[in-house]
Formats: structure tokens, C-alpha cells, sequence
């Protein structure tokens, strides 16, 4: 089951919408999965895929610029996506969009995952809030020896400004974890990964000032 978690694990991830309290463990076309450490987690199971999407909410101590500066700076990827090893820029295309190149580390006899992502941030200056969406270029970069390119990434980040100095994060994320996995076990493990990357994130994000 580690396994299996590190191999999904990545980031890194759509429109700007309006995202549930909270305080709300309902959500229209999800099922409410976790609640631990005030990490929320919903999923569900994809219309065109056998692997299982996953919607999360926490809050977080900090402000809108500084998730998106943490994200935005790809070479600060391990300090906060679980079991990344490296990321690089590949092409920066404006401010705010950027096509990204991620390696995930696996214990031997697993191969890396790797992948390759179009980034796009959206700000809306009347409420602070910033909208982050991504989706893999599976030609952009030359697939590698090294590791399993996977087959699908496609998600977003939502980080919209809450009372007392804290965020409210949302991350939605689909995926393919790529080569041949067992679906029950991948499946399974989705909420723990949907879990780890948001409680890396929060304690990195608020200890670092």
C-alpha cells in the first residue's frame, strides 16, 4: 500500500467556482471519504477511467501569495509534495502560465512516475482569491528510462481568503497512475494521498516564514 501511495503521489491537479464550508461534508456528485486533522476529503469514481478522483479542503495559516509562490516555485517541490525528487520549468510561456517536468521517487523494484504539466494561474483581484489548473502534455518532453510517464494529471488548486489570516485550500485531482497497478489498491489509497499533500503542505507553508 506505501507503494502504491508514493507512486500517485505529485502534485502536484476547471473553472472558478464557489467551493463547499467547510463545516459541509456534503458535495453534489462526490462521497464524503475522510476527515482527519481538518483535512476534508471527498471521491468518486471517474466517468472515463477504472481510478478514483479526489476533491480536499483544509484551511491554512498563511496568505494567497504564499501558495502560490510555493507552487509556482517548481524547486521547492519536495519540500512540500509528498515523495517528489525533482521539478524543473520546461517552458515559461507568460507570468502565468508555465509547462512544468516532475520526477516522483518510488522504493525499488517500482519505477519512477514522472510527468508533464501545463500550469495556469487566475487571480481575481476583488476577492484575493487565486485559481491554479493543470493538465499533462504527454509530448512536451521525451519520455524517459528512467521512469513510467503517466497517463493522466489534471486537477486544480483553489486558495481563497478566509477570516483571522487563514486560506482556505482546495485541491482536485485526477489521474492514471500509468504501468500496470492493481485499481482496488490504487483506489484505496487515494484519500491518504489526498491527505499527505495537503497536511505536507500546511505544516511546511506555515513554518516557514
Amino acid at each position: 500500500m506505501q507503494n502504491v501511495k508514493k507512486i500517485m503521489s505529485l502534485g502536484a491537479l476547471l473553472m472558478m467556482s464557489s467551493f463547499p464550508c467547510l463545516a459541509d461534508d456534503s458535495l453534489p456528485g462526490w462521497d464524503f471519504t475522510k476527515d482527519k486533522d481538518g483535512v476534508k476529503i471527498f471521491t468518486r469514481k471517474a466517468d472515463d477511467s477504472k481510478f478514483k478522483d479526489f476533491h480536499a479542503i483544509v484551511k491554512m495559516k498563511t496568505t494567497v501569495k504564499n501558495l502560490v509562490d510555493l507552487y509556482l516555485d517548481v524547486n521547492r517541490c519536495a519540500d512540500w509534495l509528498p515523495d517528489c525528487k525533482s521539478a524543473k520549468i520546461v517552458e515559461k510561456l507568460s507570468e502565468t502560465k508555465l509547462v512544468t517536468y516532475t520526477e516522483v521517487n518510488n522504493p525499488w523494484p517500482i519505477k519512477n512516475r514522472d510527468y508533464v504539466l501545463q500550469i495556469n494561474l487566475t487571480q481575481n483581484s476583488s476577492t484575493g482569491e487565486a485559481h491554479i489548473d493543470f493538465t499533462d502534455l504527454q509530448d512536451t518532453v521525451p519520455e524517459n528510462k528512467c521512469c513510467v510517464r503517466m497517463g493522466k494529471v489534471k486537477g486544480f488548486w483553489n486558495f481563497t481568503p478566509a477570516d483571522e489570516g487563514y486560506v482556505i485550500v482546495t485541491y482536485e485531482y485526477q489521474f492514471h497512475p500509468g504501468g500496470d497497478l492493481p485499481v482496488s489498491a490504487v483506489n484505496s489509497a487515494v484519500p491518504d494521498l489526498a491527505y499527505d499533500t495537503l497536511t505536507k503542505m500546511k505544516k511546511y507553508i506555515e513554518n516557514t516564514k
